[in-house]
């Protein structure tokens, strides 16, 4: 019985930065064959989408690019690997064996041609054979992670643990070798809980190394992160972290290891070091850690019962065309008698699983930006568009943030009462079920008579919806 297999849909990005996600038959059908076009006659270009359509698994749709390759690449080695790389993904080992075998004559230290080499005669059944040319690609470069631990695998295949590490002291003594000490740490901290042995290993992994490779710091942080030693994943990899060389993977490794030690400052300070990368494709990551250092930072959650010291923000007109601002001239002057209409944020219905039993510090949510937004829009147009002026009380704790109750604001309370109002428009947002209902209830200040109640439906994913908003 053949077992089902899920291709995954191909990722990218657009001019916009925007992740876009493609079928697997648009890409290979359109997408593709439109990039290999574009790039036949382009050294650079073409083995680059040659790397990127073998990752993708798509071999047999770039074999003949691949033998287009070493006719206009100046990089016989490179073009040599790739061809060769092609054809075993095919499982074509025996003109994968040959074209190697003529790169390997030509190349004989380059560790990449002999490493594939290696699975082109092991392909073929010549085991032994294979083992020996691994072994040579071993020599020529001990760092290439898939010749190394290919050969370590077959070693432990055959004697067990102790095979394993004697296989990984003999590479780690070779000239110039770094990545069997990674793996010979990772064995102590996790075989033998041996920090000491750890660190002395990642002492020699390190020892004259530069620039020093992301992969060293990526496993450096990941296997003292797993095994709980965070002061010392700081240590080491804080120091010789370079945003533009080990990126994402590593920056997430020491933002980590910030927060769970209670250091959101240096978590802050490598966050924006990422984000000015501008790599479209970090962004869902990098707000996943901003809000992460902000949890810690502004110390959220419960804050029991006791009711902070609250005041009404009285925001007159438009906030982008306050006085003092460049825009504050563009609007006319209203009449000095002209009514005055101000509308009352922050008060939110929120389904169960969000609601708050006490006061509680968070960030901000879709729900408590529409309990603001909605009515500064709706200030800005009264104001805009008609006689009166606009205006918006806003509820903000003392020491700083804004508030939203779980329940309307009394629109009776002395703390509405900001000077010259002549009508309230209290807004609260029911948000237990979508659609959201905006609620509305008008209010004449100088008896406090409620002169109408109305409600409009929201779309949450859609905030456009907003603007239909209409009065009674």
């Amino acid at each position: 019985m053949v077992s089902q297999v899920y291709y995954y849909p191909i990722k990218a990005f657009d001019a916009y930065g925007r992740e876009v996600t493609i079928q697997r038959d648009v890409w290979r059908n359109q997408v593709l064959p439109n990039q290999l076009r574009q790039e036949w006659n382009n050294p650079e270009g073409l083995a680059n989408c040659i790397i990127q359509a073998l990752r993708d698994e798509f071999a047999s749709e770039v074999l003949s690019a691949a033998r287009h390759l070493p006719e206009i690449n100046h990089n016989q080695a490179r073009a040599a690997i790739l061809l060769g790389v092609t054809l075993l993904q095919i499982q074509n080992f025996k003109e994968a064996d040959f074209v190697l075998t003529l790169a390997a004559a030509k190349f004989p230290r380059d560790g990449n041609i002999l490493t594939n080499l290696a699975k082109a005669r092991n392909g073929l059944g010549q085991h032994a054979m294979s083992e020996t040319i691994l072994w040579r690609a071993i020599e020529a470069d001990p760092n290439l992670d898939n010749g190394m631990l290919w050969y370590v695998a077959i070693q432990k295949e055959r004697g067990g643990d102790e095979a394993e590490k004697n296989a990984l002291l003999r590479i780690a003594a070779l000239p110039n070798s770094w990545r069997a000490s990674l793996w010979l740490a990772r064995r102590a901290l996790q075989k033998d809980n041996d920090l000491s042995s750890a660190m002395n290993y990642y002492n020699q992994a390190l020892n004259g190394i530069n620039p020093l490779p992301a992969d060293i710091l990526m496993q450096i942080s990941g296997d003292l992160g797993n095994s709980g030693h965070l002061m010392e994943l700081l240590q080491v990899c804080e120091p010789k972290f370079d945003v533009k060389l080990h990126g994402l993977m590593v920056g997430n490794n020491l933002i980590k290891a910030y927060l769970d030690t209670g250091q959101p400052g240096p978590a802050r300070i490598i966050l924006n070091q990422l984000y000015t990368q501008q790599r479209p494709d970090w962004n869902e990551m990098l707000l996943f850690w901003d809000k992460e250092i902000d949890k810690l930072d502004k110390d959220y959650g419960p804050k029991g019962h006791e009711v902070p010291e609250i005041s009404m923000l009285y925001l007159n007109g438009p906030i982008w065309a306050r006085e003092g601002t460049p825009f504050s001239e563009i609007l006319p002057a209203k009449d000095e008698n002209a009514t005055k209409i101000a509308f009352v944020c922050g008060s939110v219905a929120m389904p169960p699983p969000k609601l708050a039993t006490e006061i509680t510090s968070q960030p901000t949510d879709a729900e408590g930006r529409m309990s603001r937004a909605l009515p500064l829009f709706l200030a800005e147009q009264v104001h805009i568009h008609t006689q009166a002026c606009g205006a918006v009380l806003m509820p903000w704790m003392k020491n700083g943030g804004f508030v939203v109750a779980g329940q309307p604001w009394d629109h009776a309370s002395p703390g509405l009462a900001a000077p010259g109002i002549d009508f309230l428009v209290a807004f609260h947002l029911l948000a237990e079920s979508e659609p959201w209902t905006a609620q509305f209830t008008l209010v004449r200040t100088l008896d406090s008579i409620v002169l109408a109640t109305w409600q409009e439906t929201l779309d949450p994913k859609d905030c456009s919806s907003a603007s239909n908003v209409s009065s009674p």
